[in-house]
């Protein structure tokens, strides 16, 4: 028979003086301690980010981060800059991770300069925007920077380097800061360098190459060589890609603005197709400067210079000319020609080599035949693939007359990658011919990883060693255990 409690009988208080009380309470109290410190310290550095808008960039390259080229240009702003995003931000974030990191970058821009203010702006809610822009291609994902009475439109091909697979287009790098630096630094600038590309000779897309000097504060104009006089304000004459000869009337208005008057201080470059042809006259004009470009192709035999296996033709070039390559980041990534045309000097004095293949380099000719193979004579080496031939007046100013082996080199997909100096290369090129002082070169940003930047043979030594080495050392350390197991 179970007997009745006592209610008078006290609770025992010996339960409090246990080891797995003591203990137990104890790492219950620091629990609920250190949840209320991550607790706090998460509300105080919230606080902080609204703030301060602190973040921290563990990118290798830093890929949301402006460069310091861009924070320190825009700390020494002058004038009032507004930029203004076309949606709300969540709504322009929400496209992919390429905007996020515009978006970060864009917000850095505000974040570094007083002179600049950040606004968001949907279109859906503010319709009646656009109408100041009624003639522009704006679009929910647009840019607009301006100050004073100039501004800049930029949408997602500006933002971005973009690769169509079939129907989908994808952002492949982000040109984010490249694009918003240029555009500050040209909605600012009270004296833009004007660069002029000729057009009317069959000649090829220069859509890219115009594009990277627009973006780096130059004035791109195309003009007609066969109606219009050549701007007289144009620091800079291109000539891209020509398939057909240029006529006696183009020549006389290349040497027209060349010599300037005997002023000088005119710059022109040649950019060679690779699949040009008889061009007498343009090959006269070149020559009066101790400039000839050769028939047939550059061929590249030392496989540790080629970009592409078994492609001798697509190969890294040496920098030759200080002059024109100090300044650049990093000189270990190469420039790359492809399919150059051969440029030889007829006056070492008179022109500079800017670039050149390698000394196991050659020349295929131009009909080689179906049993071509290289042979000694072919293999000339040291081959020019950019030079700029200079003449002075009696003043000591300058004109130059600078020609580029290929336009291969100068396309978008060669100026886009982060493996090569393309681009940086071209603009230090131009800033010398112009002496620009304010040109800030950004490069684009992967966020799928840094590009190895390695050359053919190194692929073939990489793929040898994860597709058959790797393998075959696993297998045999499987045999070896396996072998190791049986005989126990």
């Amino acid at each position: 028979m179970l007997k009745p409690k006592d209610k008078n009988k006290k609770f025992n208080l010996d339960i409090f003086k246990t080891r797995k009380f003591k203990y137990g309470t104890t790492a219950t109290i620091v629990t609920l301690l250190f949840i209320v410190f991550i607790v706090g310290i998460n509300i105080l550095v919230n606080l902080f980010d609204q703030k301060f808008n602190w973040s921290f960039d563990l990118t290798k390259n830093k890929v949301f981060e402006l460069t310091d080229e861009s924070k320190n240009y825009v700390k020494n702003l002058s004038k009032d800059v507004q930029i203004i995003i076309l949606s709300n931000e969540d709504e322009f974030i929400s496209n992919g991770e390429y905007y996020i990191q515009a978006n970060n970058i864009i917000k850095q821009y505000a974040q570094n300069s007083d002179k600049i203010d950040l606004e968001y702006i949907s279109l859906s809610e503010n319709p009646t925007f656009t109408i100041p822009y009624n003639e522009e291609n704006l679009q929910t994902t647009s840019i607009i920077v301006k100050s004073e009475d100039n501004h800049i439109i930029l949408n997602a091909t500006d933002l971005f380097d973009i690769q169509s697979y079939y129907y989908n287009a994808q952002p492949i790098s982000s040109k984010a800061e490249q694009a918003m630096t240029s555009a500050i630094l040209n909605v600012t600038s009270n004296d833009k360098i004007k660069v002029t590309f000729l057009q009317g000779f069959e000649e090829e897309d220069s859509t890219a190459f115009a594009g990277l000097l627009e973006k780096n504060g130059f004035e791109v104009l195309t003009q007609s060589a066969l109606t219009e006089e050549i701007d007289p304000d144009s620091r800079v004459v291109v000539i891209y890609g020509p398939n057909r000869d240029l006529d006696n009337e183009i020549i006389n208005k290349l040497n027209k603005y060349i010599y300037n008057n005997a002023q000088y201080g005119r710059n022109i470059i040649y950019v060679a197709s690779p699949s040009k042809g008889s061009t007498p006259r343009l090959d006269k004009f070149l020559e009066d400067w101790n400039i000839k470009i050769g028939d047939g192709m550059v061929f590249e035999t030392d496989i540790k210079k080629l970009l592409v296996y078994n492609n001798p033709f697509y190969a890294i070039n040496d920098y030759v000319d200080y002059e024109y390559y100090n300044g650049i980041k990093n000189i270990n990534i190469p420039v790359a020609l492809a399919f150059c045309k051969p440029i030889e000097v007829l006056d070492e004095d008179a022109v500079d080599v800017l670039l050149k293949f390698s000394e196991t380099s050659g020349i295929r000719p131009q009909e080689p035949g179906n049993n071509w193979s290289p042979s000694e004579k072919d293999l000339i080496g040291n081959i020019p693939s950019m030079v700029v031939s200079k003449k002075f007046n009696e003043d000591g100013a300058i004109s130059r007359v600078s020609v580029v082996g290929t336009t291969i080199g100068l396309d978008s997909e060669s100026l886009s990658r982060t493996s090569l100096n393309n681009s940086s290369y071209m603009l230090n090129v131009f800033k010398v011919f112009t002496n620009k002082e304010d040109t800030i070169t950004i490069e684009p940003k992967s966020l799928a990883g840094e590009e190895l930047g390695i050359n053919a043979i190194q692929a073939i030594y990489l793929g040898l060693l994860f597709m058959v080495c790797l393998p075959l050392i696993v297998l045999a350390i499987g045999i070896f255990i396996w072998i190791k197991r049986r005989n126990r």
